[in-house]
């Protein structure tokens, strides 16, 4: 085999509970978090040299070939498992910046794509580790409950399926940034991600729709308002609940079925026009 063609999704917090500071320094969390049907498509090809060659297309990922995660991947691994070189292409279709893990994304599709592409049975989960933090979690997906800095993983038996819309913003938010504003204000929250888990095991949506949360929010949004100005439009146009993803800057509405998801679209997408998106999770 002389290249391979794979996707890799974007994921979604549905909680984010901020439980305190390790005593290395991270902030320590606790998040629902599942994979969605929303992909950036990875092409990587062997060289004949020892070279790792980065192309991007797609959406900008406003950032240089070597400081780029699918190229840190590529690298990394090559020089693992000693290896040949390769070029990696990357369409990127997760947005930038948003909290929906597409730099961990390219992460994982790299990782997966290598280990595919040259044989390589050893496990790559250290690699994504140093890479970023729930970076190993997206090598595998699904329904998980992340801990510690995101990089501790329990993987739930969910069959749970929620429809969503995401509303992007043309300016990303750092997690850096986010966690930075959340011990400037001082605020601690309860915890929700345990209860919110039991009511989506039990089937119960009303009851994980008020318990979802996530403790980033006033932060991210002291930081860019309208974060907060999209959750009240997902709300008052009919989502049953409205969070944002990650440290932001996009936001989700969610439903259990796809005819409420459909009607808030449209009702929506006049406003938002290419920031919103429809997805599921998978």
């Amino acid at each position: 085999m002389k290249k391979i063609k794979l996707k890799t999704p974007a994921k979604i917090n549905l909680t984010l509970d901020v439980n305190g500071i390790t005593s290395e320094g991270f902030h320590d969390i606790t998040s629902l978090v599942t994979s969605i049907d929303l992909y950036d498509y990875i092409t990587i090809k062997k060289r004949k040299d020892f070279n790792i060659e980065l192309k991007c297309k797609g959406i900008d990922p406003k950032c240089s070939a070597i400081d780029n995660n699918a190229y840190k991947s590529a690298k990394r691994f090559s020089k693992t498992f000693l290896t040949g070189g390769a070029t990696v292409i990357v369409d990127k279709r997760i947005p930038v910046g948003g909290g929906l893990g597409g730099s961990s994304a390219d992460i994982a599709g790299v990782l997966n794509g290598m280990q595919a592409l040259f044989g390589v049975k050893d496990s790559v989960f250290s690699i994504a580790d140093i890479l970023g933090s729930d970076s190993s979690y997206m090598l595998k997906g699904g329904w998980a409950k992340l801990s510690g800095r995101g990089e501790k993983q329990e993987f739930l038996a969910l069959d749970t399926k929620l429809y969503l819309l995401i509303i992007t913003a043309d300016k990303g938010i750092s997690a850096k940034q986010s966690y930075r504003c959340y011990d400037e204000q001082n605020i601690t929250y309860p915890p929700c991600t345990e209860k919110a888990v039991s009511a989506l095991k039990s089937g119960d949506f009303n009851s994980f729709c008020q318990l979802a949360k996530n403790d980033l929010y006033s932060a991210s949004a002291s930081i860019l308002p309208e974060i907060k100005e999209k959750i009240s439009a997902l709300k008052n146009a009919g989502a049953p609940l409205a969070v944002m993803t990650g440290s932001g800057s996009a936001v989700l509405g969610v439903f259990d079925n796809q005819k409420q998801r459909d009607l808030v679209y449209k009702a929506l997408k006049p406003k938002y026009k290419n920031n919103i998106i429809k997805c599921k999770t998978i």
